[in-house]
């Protein structure tokens, strides 16, 4: 049953990362999402390994679409 929820974290992480590189593309700090792979294994790094979570890591609203 861990096995099956594990893959299933996979599964919404990677649907995450091709939200997030394919709409917030610009959120995201400069060669985190070059490629669709490095895209997935950031956001894998990103969400366990911050304190504050994948939001911590990208670039706030008015910092990516100024003025």
């Amino acid at each position: 049953m861990i096995a099956y929820t594990g893959l299933l974290l996979l599964i919404f992480m990677y649907c995450f990362s091709v939200f997030g590189y394919l709409i917030l593309y610009d959120s995201y700090s400069k060669g985190f999402c070059d490629s669709m792979w490095i895209c997935f294994l950031c956001t894998i790094d990103t969400a366990f390994f911050y304190d504050s979570g994948l939001g911590g890591a990208l670039i706030g609203s008015y910092d990516a679409y100024p003025g």
